[in-house]
Protein backbone atom coordinates (compact mmCIF):
# COMPACT_ATOMS: atom_id res chain seq x y z
CA UNK A 1 0.00 0.00 0.00
CA UNK A 2 1.24 3.48 -0.87
CA UNK A 3 1.35 5.86 2.09
CA UNK A 4 1.38 9.57 1.31
CA UNK A 5 2.18 12.18 3.94
CA UNK A 6 0.54 15.47 2.93
CA UNK A 7 2.01 18.42 4.78
CA UNK A 8 1.22 22.09 4.99
CA UNK A 9 4.38 24.21 5.10
CA UNK A 10 4.22 27.42 7.13
CA UNK A 11 3.59 26.58 10.78
CA UNK A 12 3.64 22.84 10.07
CA UNK A 13 7.16 21.96 8.97
CA UNK A 14 8.56 24.75 11.12
CA UNK A 15 7.16 27.01 13.89
CA UNK A 16 6.18 30.53 12.90
CA UNK A 17 7.68 33.19 15.14
CA UNK A 18 8.02 36.72 13.78
CA UNK A 19 7.37 35.99 10.08
CA UNK A 20 6.14 33.13 7.94
CA UNK A 21 8.27 32.22 4.91
CA UNK A 22 6.77 34.69 2.42
CA UNK A 23 6.64 37.50 4.97
CA UNK A 24 10.31 36.83 5.72
CA UNK A 25 11.19 36.99 2.02
CA UNK A 26 9.38 40.32 1.77
CA UNK A 27 11.18 41.60 4.87
CA UNK A 28 14.60 40.53 3.58
CA UNK A 29 13.94 42.20 0.23
CA UNK A 30 13.84 45.62 1.90
CA UNK A 31 11.68 46.80 -0.97
CA UNK A 32 9.12 49.59 -0.91
CA UNK A 33 5.72 48.35 0.26
CA UNK A 34 7.09 45.13 1.74
CA UNK A 35 6.56 45.98 5.41
CA UNK A 36 3.08 47.34 4.72
CA UNK A 37 2.10 44.11 2.98
CA UNK A 38 3.52 42.07 5.86
CA UNK A 39 1.43 43.99 8.40
CA UNK A 40 -1.72 43.62 6.32
CA UNK A 41 -1.10 39.89 6.00
CA UNK A 42 -0.48 39.46 9.73
CA UNK A 43 -3.85 41.00 10.54
CA UNK A 44 -5.58 38.14 8.71
CA UNK A 45 -8.69 38.14 6.57
CA UNK A 46 -6.60 39.37 3.64
CA UNK A 47 -7.85 38.35 0.18
CA UNK A 48 -5.28 35.79 -1.08
CA UNK A 49 -5.64 36.95 -4.69
CA UNK A 50 -4.78 40.53 -3.69
CA UNK A 51 -1.90 39.36 -1.51
CA UNK A 52 -0.48 37.20 -4.30
CA UNK A 53 -0.62 40.11 -6.77
CA UNK A 54 1.17 42.47 -4.37
CA UNK A 55 3.64 39.75 -3.39
CA UNK A 56 4.61 39.18 -7.04
CA UNK A 57 4.88 42.89 -7.72
CA UNK A 58 7.25 43.45 -4.80
CA UNK A 59 9.56 40.47 -5.32
CA UNK A 60 9.73 40.67 -9.12
CA UNK A 61 13.39 40.90 -10.14
CA UNK A 62 14.62 39.98 -6.64
CA UNK A 63 17.79 37.88 -6.50
CA UNK A 64 17.18 34.18 -5.76
CA UNK A 65 19.80 34.55 -3.02
CA UNK A 66 17.06 36.00 -0.81
CA UNK A 67 15.01 32.81 -1.17
CA UNK A 68 18.00 30.77 0.00
CA UNK A 69 18.50 33.13 2.92
CA UNK A 70 14.84 32.95 3.96
CA UNK A 71 14.92 29.14 3.80
CA UNK A 72 18.10 29.08 5.90
CA UNK A 73 16.57 31.33 8.57
CA UNK A 74 13.33 29.38 8.97
CA UNK A 75 15.22 26.08 8.93
CA UNK A 76 17.29 27.49 11.78
CA UNK A 77 14.14 27.52 13.92
CA UNK A 78 14.14 23.71 13.86
CA UNK A 79 16.36 21.01 15.32
CA UNK A 80 17.72 18.42 12.91
CA UNK A 81 16.01 15.62 14.80
CA UNK A 82 12.62 17.25 14.18
CA UNK A 83 12.70 15.78 10.68
CA UNK A 84 14.08 12.34 11.58
CA UNK A 85 10.63 10.63 11.57
CA UNK A 86 9.87 11.99 8.10
CA UNK A 87 13.31 11.04 6.77
CA UNK A 88 12.91 7.49 8.09
CA UNK A 89 9.47 7.19 6.52
CA UNK A 90 10.73 8.47 3.20
CA UNK A 91 13.52 5.88 3.32
CA UNK A 92 10.84 3.21 3.81
CA UNK A 93 9.02 4.30 0.68
CA UNK A 94 6.45 6.78 1.99
CA UNK A 95 5.67 9.63 -0.39
CA UNK A 96 5.78 13.24 0.76
CA UNK A 97 3.53 15.92 -0.72
CA UNK A 98 3.42 19.57 0.28
CA UNK A 99 0.12 21.45 0.02
CA UNK A 100 0.65 25.12 0.82
CA UNK A 101 -0.43 28.67 0.09
CA UNK A 102 3.29 29.46 0.21
CA UNK A 103 5.90 29.44 -2.56
CA UNK A 104 7.50 26.36 -4.10
CA UNK A 105 11.11 27.58 -4.25
CA UNK A 106 11.05 28.56 -0.58
CA UNK A 107 9.59 25.15 0.22
CA UNK A 108 12.02 23.13 -1.89
CA UNK A 109 15.07 25.00 -0.57
CA UNK A 110 13.86 24.41 3.00
CA UNK A 111 13.26 20.71 2.33
CA UNK A 112 16.78 20.34 0.95
CA UNK A 113 18.19 21.75 4.19
CA UNK A 114 15.98 19.35 6.17
CA UNK A 115 17.15 16.34 4.15
CA UNK A 116 13.69 15.75 2.67
CA UNK A 117 12.31 15.58 -0.85
CA UNK A 118 8.70 16.15 -1.88
CA UNK A 119 7.38 14.21 -4.85
CA UNK A 120 4.55 16.71 -5.19
CA UNK A 121 4.43 20.39 -4.23
CA UNK A 122 1.16 22.24 -4.70
CA UNK A 123 1.92 25.90 -3.99
CA UNK A 124 2.70 29.22 -5.67
CA UNK A 125 5.28 28.67 -8.38
CA UNK A 126 8.23 31.06 -8.41
CA UNK A 127 9.90 31.26 -11.81
CA UNK A 128 13.52 32.41 -11.81
CA UNK A 129 15.62 33.48 -14.77
CA UNK A 130 19.30 34.47 -14.62
CA UNK A 131 19.25 34.29 -10.83
CA UNK A 132 16.28 36.63 -10.40
CA UNK A 133 12.57 36.12 -9.82
CA UNK A 134 10.73 36.74 -13.09
CA UNK A 135 7.23 35.49 -12.38
CA UNK A 136 4.96 34.05 -9.69
CA UNK A 137 2.18 31.66 -10.70
CA UNK A 138 -0.51 31.05 -8.08
CA UNK A 139 -1.91 27.51 -7.90
CA UNK A 140 -3.75 27.85 -4.56
CA UNK A 141 -5.80 31.01 -4.13
CA UNK A 142 -8.29 29.62 -1.62
CA UNK A 143 -7.89 27.19 1.27
CA UNK A 144 -10.69 25.07 -0.22
CA UNK A 145 -8.34 24.20 -3.07
CA UNK A 146 -6.29 22.17 -0.58
CA UNK A 147 -9.06 19.58 -0.68
CA UNK A 148 -8.65 19.37 -4.46
CA UNK A 149 -4.92 18.80 -3.92
CA UNK A 150 -5.72 15.70 -1.85
CA UNK A 151 -7.81 14.43 -4.78
CA UNK A 152 -4.78 14.91 -7.03
CA UNK A 153 -2.71 12.84 -4.60
CA UNK A 154 -5.24 10.02 -4.80
CA UNK A 155 -5.14 10.16 -8.59
CA UNK A 156 -1.35 9.93 -8.62
CA UNK A 157 -1.21 7.09 -6.07
CA UNK A 158 -4.49 5.12 -6.50
CA UNK A 159 -5.59 3.29 -3.37
CA UNK A 160 -3.10 5.13 -1.17
CA UNK A 161 -3.61 6.07 2.46
CA UNK A 162 -3.18 9.79 3.07
CA UNK A 163 -1.84 11.12 6.36
CA UNK A 164 -2.28 14.89 6.49
CA UNK A 165 -0.64 17.33 8.90
CA UNK A 166 -1.58 20.99 9.18
CA UNK A 167 -1.38 23.63 11.87
CA UNK A 168 -4.84 25.18 12.03
CA UNK A 169 -8.13 26.21 10.39
CA UNK A 170 -6.55 27.11 7.03
CA UNK A 171 -5.76 23.42 6.63
CA UNK A 172 -9.24 22.14 7.51
CA UNK A 173 -10.20 21.23 3.94
CA UNK A 174 -6.99 19.28 3.46
CA UNK A 175 -7.38 17.52 6.79
CA UNK A 176 -10.96 16.42 6.30
CA UNK A 177 -10.15 14.99 2.85
CA UNK A 178 -7.37 12.79 4.27
CA UNK A 179 -7.57 9.40 5.96
CA UNK A 180 -5.48 10.24 9.02
CA UNK A 181 -5.53 13.96 9.90
CA UNK A 182 -3.34 15.63 12.51
CA UNK A 183 -2.81 19.18 13.72
CA UNK A 184 0.72 20.00 14.85
CA UNK A 185 1.19 22.51 17.66
CA UNK A 186 4.70 23.67 18.50
CA UNK A 187 3.63 26.03 21.30
CA UNK A 188 0.74 24.01 22.73
CA UNK A 189 -1.82 26.66 21.79
CA UNK A 190 -3.01 25.30 18.44
CA UNK A 191 -6.37 23.53 18.53
CA UNK A 192 -8.81 22.40 15.86
CA UNK A 193 -11.93 20.60 17.01
CA UNK A 194 -12.21 17.02 15.86
CA UNK A 195 -8.52 16.45 15.12
CA UNK A 196 -5.71 14.88 17.11
CA UNK A 197 -3.09 17.39 18.26
CA UNK A 198 0.57 16.39 18.01
CA UNK A 199 3.78 18.20 18.94
CA UNK A 200 6.16 16.30 16.66
CA UNK A 201 6.14 13.95 13.67
CA UNK A 202 6.71 10.88 15.84
CA UNK A 203 2.98 10.13 15.90
CA UNK A 204 2.91 10.37 12.09
CA UNK A 205 5.72 7.83 11.93
CA UNK A 206 3.80 5.50 14.24
CA UNK A 207 0.66 5.60 12.07
CA UNK A 208 2.57 5.31 8.81
CA UNK A 209 4.56 2.33 10.08
CA UNK A 210 1.34 0.52 10.97
CA UNK A 211 -0.02 1.17 7.47
CA UNK A 212 3.18 -0.04 5.81
CA UNK A 213 2.81 -3.36 7.63
CA UNK A 214 -0.69 -3.94 6.23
Amino acid sequence: MDVVIALDFDGTLYPITDYDSEQLLLHLSGREGAEELIERDKKGGFDPVSFNADFERIIHGLEVFYIDEAARIIHGRCADEDFSPLRRLQAKGCHIAIISCGSDLLISRFLALAGLEAEMIVAKEIVAEDGRISKVKSHINDIREKEEAIRRIRERWPGCSVIAVGDGPTDSYMLRASDYPFVISYNGRRRLEGYEIIDSFSRVEEVADSLLQC
